[in-house]
């Protein structure tokens, strides 16, 4: 199935990848973990990092199942 849409939601979805990865939820943490627990943002970062986490991974899994049905030639 090369059909354009198809191809413009992979590329959409490779992008969306690489926004969360140059997100890295990593340092967020780490800027949380700077600030006082009495912060508000603290809150806030550590949920943005496991937003981050959580969708880059899914995002993840998404992609390597369309390359397994690309090379099942679906």
């Amino acid at each position: 199935m090369n059909d354009s849409r198809y191809l413009r939601l992979l590329a959409c979805l490779q992008d969306a990848k690489e926004q969360l990865d140059a997100a890295e939820p990593e340092h967020v943490r780490a800027l949380a973990d700077e600030l006082p627990e009495t912060d508000p943002r603290v809150f806030l970062l550590r949920m943005a990092a496991r937003m981050a986490e959580q969708h880059r991974a899914g995002i993840r899994e998404l992609l390597l199942k369309f390359n397994a049905l690309e090379e099942e030639g679906a």
